[in-house]
């Protein structure tokens, strides 16, 4: 019987010890450079030429955000266990009430989705959400 256990033993630690290696989440690294937006719904509806110019940059843990006239800068975690993927922008230029504003992301290649509701303090519930406006941007390339 003890020959029996030890294998088993063995085989149990490993398991548990392999139970954390997780996939790690690259948002953040995908996250990083510069975006420019290419397009923005709203109600299903393209309202892109509202908005004009604007780009993105990701640098660390720092977030800027500019178009033609304003530069918002703040910083920016994200929580990778949850699909969507939260993006919390922190920083008073962004939500002068609270400094935080919810948004949800998704990279996929070349491509970043942003989308986010008219109240900074709620998150969108989806790309799906019919109350949420949806940001397109392509990365910028050096």
């Amino acid at each position: 019987m003890k020959k029996f256990l030890l294998p088993v033993y063995v085989l149990a630690v490993a398991l548990l010890a392999g139970a954390d290696d997780k996939p790690k989440d690259d948002t953040a690294e995908k996250l990083k450079g510069t975006w420019k937006l290419v397009k923005a719904e709203a109600g299903g509806k393209d309202v892109t030429a509202g908005l004009g110019e604007h780009t993105w940059t990701f640098d660390g843990e720092k977030v800027t955000a500019q178009d033609k006239s304003q530069t918002h800068k703040g910083t920016y975690q994200l929580d990778a266990t949850k699909k969507p993927v939260h993006l919390d922008v922190n920083g008073r230029d962004f939500n002068e009430k609270t400094g935080v504003w919810r948004l949800i992301v998704q990279v996929e290649g070349d491509t970043l989705k942003v989308a986010f509701v008219d109240n900074p303090d709620d998150r969108a519930k989806g790309f799906d959400d019919k109350d949420a406006i949806i940001t397109t941007f392509k990365r910028v390339k050096k």
